[in-house]
């Protein structure tokens, strides 16, 4: 059995109805792809290093033509890493139907804060400790920041995209959420993710972004 993707519930709660055309950029290996396809979406999936099959395309969003437009576009954690930001926004505005839906499920390095990567830590080291994840060498919440910080140093922050996209995408919503359980934890976390997020205890590191092209 496939893994269900994990912003399936927030594309599906915002897609137009099927058989809308729908473009998944930085598709990985296509889960979010096929599911759409499997409910009648004209789906298609670009990253550089996407799968083989009909429904992909191995292209960097930079280098995006379409002759077709699409009804609306997903970018799950794709945009962050992209080399030329502006670039891609402009080929994102050009690929969408005036009016249509552009729908961002992105993560936020800005907001990991001392109490929000400490908790992270001590997820992964229960985890670890049970067989359900990898050993990490860090022997401390301390290093476990500073390490951390320093490796997503070179993605851009959830306000440098927001800011890229306004060029070309009018701002629906922006709802912060939890994200570290898809990030090297477990997907059993979600819940007490946003638990603790709830109780103001750890920071959303989660964003969920609708906007609509503009005209």
């Amino acid at each position: 059995m496939s893994e269900r993707p994990p912003a399936l519930d927030f594309v599906s709660a915002h897609l137009p109805p099927p058989p809308a055309r729908a473009l998944d950029v930085g598709c990985g290996e296509g889960a979010l792809t096929r599911e759409l396809a499997a409910r009648g979406y004209d789906a298609r999936g670009i990253d550089p290093h996407a799968p083989e099959g009909a429904l992909f395309e191995r292209i960097a969003i930079e280098d995006l033509y379409v002759e077709r437009r699409y009804d609306v576009a997903i970018a799950v954690v794709s945009l962050h890493h992209v080399a030329d930001l502006a670039v891609a926004v402009e080929r994102l505005g050009d690929a969408i139907v005036p009016g249509g839906l552009l729908l961002v499920d992105e993560f936020d390095r800005e907001r990991l804060d001392p109490p929000t990567t400490a908790w992270l830590w001590r997820q992964r080291q229960a985890l670890a400790a049970v067989g359900a994840g990898a050993e990490h060498e860090h022997g401390n919440a301390h290093d476990h920041h500073a390490t951390l910080l320093d490796n997503l140093a070179e993605i851009d922050t959830w306000a440098t995209v927001r800011a890229a996209l306004e060029a070309r995408f009018e701002e629906r919503s922006v709802e912060r959420v939890e994200y570290l359980y898809r990030y090297e934890t477990h997907l059993a976390l979600q819940p007490l993710e946003r638990a603790m997020i709830e109780l103001g205890a750890i920071s959303p590191t989660g964003v969920r972004y609708v906007g609509r092209a503009r005209e």
